[in-house]
């Protein structure tokens, strides 16, 4: 899935001309396109129509469609046909046309565009819908040169991308159908990115129990030199994530951050991309994608339990600072605002709620393991396309101890008591601290084992 992460925690040449053709064939036409050096020339055939519409903005990024120039609208005959735009993006002909022509400006935007539109450098690059009008049913693509040769699919927007260019490098777990690609210079070996996906992609599948549909490829794109240490940005469609980042300034947070990035990223192989439901329930997959992903560094010694209750006093935190004004069902249908971050760290938070009423009713045997892994199981494969949020209420509500959490946060604003949860647990919370009670009992030492926690 879509994100832009300056992370609320941390786990602690020149362009010549380049001339390529790419044919790309769906259901109601063709499009070839042309690259000269960063500029996509696009000639589209389509079924006789009077609109013509393209992605004005995604993730969070505005003005996508400026980037398109010189549109020219053609008839069946040949004859330019005269039209009019009522915003970028968004024209209507003054009579049917069946050929567009434009041009395309691919020149690189910030991070968050290197992941969630189409780019070409000269050297690397990957190609997505937005590239072409709006499209019910997807493209298939045929691709000659830049490193791209072959028949590719583009789905309707959003899409897994086309990899451009020569400058990748690649390696490959083959049994595993994983795929890992490099470009630019990073503290941690490519041998070290491809093991570190092995080991996530084997743990989060012991937890889900099956498999995607693969196979599966993790990009990593090097952000300039002079961006940020520790921002990164990432989408995951289908079995491709797309990871554009900075490095850290030592080699062990570089490992540790990459890491990190893949648990997250991994996790979304399954959910939401593994799962048939629709409609806005970021604050799920991602919430829940966060929570397990610490977990999981927990479970695999790549993390310590300290630094995992270092990241949720600062997710409850922030949590605590927006408020309980607005659900989270609500506030996620505003997903991509300044208060995006937010978001996530309520969704993360929730999922530590509900991980701990859940294990305090069992005295640790069900936890939210149980809640992803029966998503999974319920709306993967051939199940039929439901809202997301109706069938992850569904499953939450048919967990009593997890009722108040639903309608006190996700769903609702009558509030929820965290601390005395937290309290029952065997967890002191101060302003920016979370912490273990000096002396745990036997049953909240149980408990608080299976989060990872080995103090006596």
């Amino acid at each position: 899935m879509s994100k832009n992460v300056k992370l609320f925690y941390q786990s602690v040449v020149a362009t010549a001309l380049v001339l390529q053709i790419f044919t790309f064939a769906a259901g109601q036409g063709t499009a070839t396109v042309e690259f000269e050096g960063q500029t996509a020339r696009v000639a589209v055939e389509t079924v006789e129509s009077r609109n013509l519409s393209f992605v004005r903005s995604y993730a969070g990024i505005d003005g996508v469609a400026d980037r398109i120039s010189g549109l020219k609208l053609m008839d069946a005959a040949g004859g330019e046909v005269p039209y009019r735009t009522l915003a970028p993006g968004e024209h209507i002909a003054e009579g049917p046309f069946r050929h567009a022509e434009y041009d395309l400006d691919l020149t690189p935007r910030s991070g968050a565009g290197r992941v969630h539109l189409s780019w070409f450098d000269g050297t690397i690059g990957v190609l997505r819908s937005d590239l072409l009008p709006l499209a019910k049913d997807g493209w298939s693509v045929q691709v000659e040169g830049a490193g791209a040769d072959g028949e590719h699919r583009l789905e309707a927007h959003p899409s897994p991308p086309i990899f451009l260019g020569s400058g990748w490098r690649k390696v490959v777990a083959a049994d595993r159908k994983i795929t890992v690609m490099l470009s630019g210079e990073w503290l941690f070996t490519d041998e070290e990115a491809l093991a570190r996906s092995v080991e996530i992609f084997d743990d989060q599948l012991k937890l889900f129990g099956s498999l995607p549909e693969g196979p599966f490829t993790v990009a990593f794109v090097r952000l300039p030199k002079l961006t940020a240490f520790g921002e990164w940005h990432a989408e995951t469609r289908g079995g491709t994530a797309v990871i554009a980042s900075s490095d850290m300034p030592f080699r062990t947070p570089s490992v540790q951050r990459m890491h990190e990035q893949l648990r997250h990223e991994i996790f979304h192989f399954w959910i939401p991309n593994g799962v048939n439901l629709g409609g806005n329930y970021d604050w799920f997959y991602e919430g829940f994608a966060l929570y397990q992903s610490l977990k999981s560094g927990v479970r695999l010694k790549r993390i310590r339990f300290e630094d995992m209750l270092i990241t949720l006093s600062q997710a409850m935190r922030m949590a605590d600072a927006v408020g309980d004004n607005v659900s989270l069902i609500d506030a996620t249908r505003n997903r991509w605002t300044p208060g995006q971050n937010a978001i996530y760290a309520r969704g993360m938070a929730t999922a530590f709620y509900i991980d701990l009423a859940m294990m305090n009713a069992s005295s640790g045997r069900r936890r939210t393991d149980d809640i992803v892994r029966e998503v999974y199981a319920k709306y993967s494969g051939a199940a039929e396309r439901q809202d997301g949020n109706v069938a992850v209420l569904e499953i939450l509500n048919t967990r009593p101890e997890v009722r108040p959490i639903v309608s006190g946060i996700i769903s609702g604003t009558s509030g929820f008591d965290a601390d005395g949860l937290l309290t029952q647990i065997g967890f002191v919370r101060t302003p920016g601290k979370l912490e273990i009670v000096e002396k745990p009992s036997g049953r909240q030492r149980e408990i608080l084992r299976r989060l990872g926690y080995n103090g006596r």
